[in-house]
């Protein structure tokens, strides 16, 4: 019997956010809609129907994505579920509700054998349910989210409790992929991060504020938890650390880099250059050290890691008196070379 609810088209901006999920179980749908072959028409723009699957014994609130009558795959959990009720909620829940799609991706295999092919939607953003942080009233912001699009090979490698980082893939299309900690060259890939978490995710990593992300679920779903903190937070604990009173127990040896063409010399003096708690906690992610020569002429500078560089601040803003002495230039000969800007130092740090 034809279907005789009322036809509803959802339009979005044209950015095709929507990324269908379980599509590797629809391949051979997919490949006869890009006509049996690779892809060739990625910019083809498709109707694709939404459909809320009621009796679905998996997932009460599923959603499958249709083109043409061929199933392609699922709005993912957390998007169906705030998709269903903005339809509940504008009272057009049993409408038939279509939007525009694209079919994008795909290899070949020299056997002929076609995959990677998916699909995106471009629903407007008032149906999908972006998470909001206001970074500059709010101190820290904890979630858990199912991780989508997985790497069922590289998981097996994983377990729970495991630190994992983000990347924002160049591309334009919203995209956070997420590694396995240490990882590199490509490798250790294990999902994406659900659509909705993008923005809070993106804004907090272009602003370089810190986070800490693990492996929260491995079993029946993969989950990852994640807690990010904001620059007022941030600050406050920079400024908390640096105010403590801290008594060095031992010297310090570190590494400084001097423009090529430095006077300095073996058993040289060098002084710190003083900063206020208040000037380094606004540039807390960045620990950077100015060395000074006798006449207040800046001589060297290098940023080093928080822990150690926190040590020296703190001894510092303690009332210490430091002494730092040039220990050994390494490759002074290279200061003759064109292509070099700086040359590497030790020195011995000691506190009175």
């Amino acid at each position: 019997m034809e279907n005789s609810s009322k036809l509803l088209f959802l339009s979005g901006k044209g950015d095709f956010l929507v990324e269908v999920v379980g599509e590797s179980y629809y391949r051979e749908n997919l490949k006869f809609l890009c006509g049996g072959s690779l892809n060739k028409t990625p910019d083809k723009m498709y109707t694709a129907e939404l459909i809320c699957e009621d009796g679905n014994i998996k997932d009460e609130n599923a959603v499958k994505v249709s083109i043409f009558e061929n199933i392609v795959g699922h709005l993912s959990r957390d998007c169906a579920k705030f998709y269903r009720s903005v339809l509940k909620k504008n009272n057009i829940y049993d409408n038939r509700i279509t939007c525009y799609a694209k079919i994008v991706g795909g290899w070949q295999g020299e056997d002929g054998f076609i995959g990677g092919l998916g699909v995106r939607l471009d629903l407007p953003v008032e149906y999908i349910g972006l998470v909001k942080f206001d970074f500059d009233v709010d101190d820290t912001f904890k979630f858990i989210f199912e991780l989508e699009h997985l790497d069922k090979d590289e998981l097996k490698e994983c377990q729970v409790g495991q630190k994992v980082n983000f990347w924002i893939k160049p591309s334009g299309l919203k995209q956070i992929y997420v590694y396995r900690s240490g990882s590199c060259g490509g490798a250790g890939y294990l999902g994406k991060v659900p659509l909705k978490y993008y923005n809070v995710i993106d804004a907090h990593l272009r602003k370089r504020l810190p986070f800490y992300a693990y492996i929260y679920e491995l079993e029946k779903r993969v989950k990852i938890e994640c807690e990010m903190f904001s620059e007022k937070y941030v600050q406050e604990r920079a400024r908390s650390k640096l105010s403590k009173k801290y008594r060095p127990r031992k010297r310090l040896s570190l590494f400084v880099e001097l423009p090529k063409n430095t006077s300095l010399k073996p058993n040289d003096k060098i002084y710190l250059k003083y900063v206020s708690i208040e000037s380094r906690a606004q540039h807390w992610n960045d620990f950077q050290i100015t060395f000074l020569n006798d006449k207040d002429e800046v001589v060297a500078k290098k940023s080093y890691p928080e822990e150690k560089a926190i040590k020296l601040l703190r001894a510092q803003y303690s009332g210490y008196e430091i002494d730092i002495t040039v220990a050994n230039i390494e490759f002074q000969d290279s200061t003759r070379v064109p292509f070099v800007d700086y040359i590497k130092a030790t020195v011995n740090v000691e506190f009175s």
